[in-house]
């Protein structure tokens, strides 16, 4: 009953705060100060507390002859254990996160239902896994940690789910105010709507009310679209914890097809608490000891000394809260301890050539889910035997330097990108094309204009063609380059003699270009022969006469 009604709150909301009649504002006034309320959050000692925390997504996803939409599930067990600082007013909480893996509940390829589900690695959904972290809690500040999920999902619970943070003065329904976020995945804002109190099962409870406003942030940026997000919450008033929240968000994934859109609904609800004995937290403290160390054992690469303590935590606290943890260290230490025999060249050499055709048939398919798990496994590639990619991509032959260079284009390594960059001038055409398209996949905002340039003036029709793709990956509107790019994009539209260079041209001006490109490209229409070709020009005209600016 509870959760349906703090649901209905969530839906109720269409604007920052509520429209109340003259009666409303009233009877608000006349109970105003007996709903008064300071917030605060627990700071005792051995305060442990246990969430059940749920997320469902709904991703549509444009296809060539239909949409495609995706439901999945995910759970987790959140729990926090507050110890004792030094300083009376803070304490030192730990945070673990039990995600359990996701499930696909639903799949619909237009108005076809798929009666068989496939496994949740086709969607690259999360496996689930346990992350265990600190933090200083304070009676006004309590940060939170996401669960460890898809980038841009644990930017959108982080903004979501961080709502512990109170000011210092004692406020009364209607009492609105704003929080600032910033963080490497998101930029934006919180503003809340204090309610009032409400008489729960579990007890007195405040009501909140709050919006999300703001921006995906570093790589997201590029690729990433924050629509809205909204939810309402009870903040147990005896307690000082969290009861229960229900909140949703919208945001989307930038394609070239058309973008995915998720929304995603999360909620949270109080499934236990307690306050141990002094003797009890002073376990507690030994058991995250023993964590800490097996910890570092495990990053030193102290495998044997790992195993060891984590057998020994396992034997002395079979029961304990933070069980899953060590169980996760666990197997993190088997995994590295059961390593498949090394590669030798040639075996990298076949591996690079496996992934660029598994590469070019998800390009063919517009698979953007096998996009993600070949980039995947590209980084899985390159953090054990880049050397080898890096001695390959010196070879005499062209096509063992060319894939080379595409995998090198998936390296977080700045010496590899600018190598990248200055294979753009190979003497093999080959090279020099696989080069670009490796810009274009890395769709690095950094990538030099200069560069670009130099491969829309290549002798080679295929290269003048993947550098154009590689500037629509590439480039933003606000490149100080973009006048000098456009300017010789629409040229090649108007001239070229190739036809895949003049649809690649116009494809590359529909993602960079603004609504006064669209006279040449007219003209260019008027002249096109190739029909694939006048399909795609209509297309991006119209793309650009719609454009306003964002």
């Amino acid at each position: 009953m509870r959760r349906r009604h703090l649901a209905l709150v969530i839906i109720a909301l269409t604007a920052f705060g509520s429209t109340a009649t003259a009666d409303d504002e009233k009877a608000s006034r006349r109970s105003a100060k007996a709903q008064r309320m300071t917030f605060r959050n627990n700071t005792s000692s051995g305060f442990i507390t246990v969430h059940k925390l749920d997320w469902r997504s709904t991703r549509t996803a444009p296809r060539d002859d239909h949409v495609e939409t995706m439901r999945s599930l995910q759970s987790a067990r959140w729990v926090q254990a507050n110890l004792a600082n030094e300083d009376v007013n803070t304490a030192t909480t730990y945070q673990m996160m039990e995600v359990f893996p996701a499930a696909v509940i639903g799949l619909s390829r237009g108005s076809e239902v798929m009666g068989t589900l496939p496994p949740p690695s086709a969607f690259n959904l999360d496996a689930g896994g346990t992350y265990l972290h600190s933090t200083t809690r304070t009676p006004k500040i309590s940060p939170f940690k996401a669960p460890t999920v898809e980038p841009a999902l644990e930017a959108v619970m982080g903004g979501l789910l961080d709502v512990a943070h109170w000011g210092k003065r004692r406020i009364e329904p209607g009492h609105r105010w704003t929080r600032q976020l910033e963080s490497p995945w998101f930029r934006g804002s919180l503003r809340f709507e204090y309610q009032g109190l409400e008489e729960l099962e579990s007890g007195t409870s405040a009501l909140i009310t709050y919006y999300l406003d703001g921006r995906f942030e570093g790589p997201l940026h590029a690729t990433h679209k924050f629509v809205k997000g909204q939810g309402a919450f009870f903040w147990n008033k005896g307690k000082r914890c969290l009861q229960q929240l229900n909140a949703r968000a919208e945001y989307e994934r930038i394609r070239p097809t058309g973008n995915e859109k998720f929304e995603v609904r999360i909620s949270a609800e109080l499934y236990a608490l307690a306050t141990l004995s002094s003797d009890q937290t002073e376990l507690m403290r030994q058991q995250l000891t023993v964590f800490s160390d097996a910890l570092s054992a495990l990053r030193r690469k102290n495998i044997d000394r790992c195993r060891a303590l984590t057998r020994g935590y396992r034997e002395q606290w079979p029961d304990s809260v933070w069980a899953p943890a060590i169980n996760e260290l666990q197997i993190q230490a088997a995994e590295q301890l059961e390593t498949a025999p090394p590669l030798s060249l040639a075996q990298v050499s076949k591996r690079l050539t496996d992934l660029i055709v598994a590469w070019a048939g998800s390009m063919r398919a517009r698979d953007y889910d096998e996009q993600d798990r070949v980039r995947a496994a590209y980084l899985e590639l390159l953090a054990k035997y880049r050397p080898y990619v890096l001695k390959l991509s010196q070879d005499e032959d062209s096509k063992t330097r060319a894939k080379s260079m595409f995998a090198l284009g998936f390296s977080p390594d700045p010496a590899d990108f600018r190598l990248l960059q200055r294979s753009t001038r190979d003497q093999s055409s080959r090279v020099r094309g696989m080069t670009y398209a490796a810009l274009a996949a890395r769709r690095d905002p950094r990538t030099s204009a200069e560069v670009l340039l130099e491969g829309l003036n290549d002798k080679s029709g295929g290269v003048r063609a993947r550098a154009c793709e590689a500037i629509g990956a590439c480039i933003v509107r606000e490149n100080l380059a973009i006048d000098a790019l456009v300017k010789k994009l629409l040229q090649l539209v108007r001239d070229d003699e190739k036809a895949n260079v003049r649809r690649a041209a116009a494809e590359a001006v529909g993602l960079i270009g603004v609504p006064a490109d669209v006279p040449p490209l007219e003209a260019a229409l008027e002249n096109e022969t190739d029909e694939r070709n006048r399909a795609v020009l209509r297309a991006v005209i119209e793309k650009l006469k719609a454009y306003d600016g964002r």
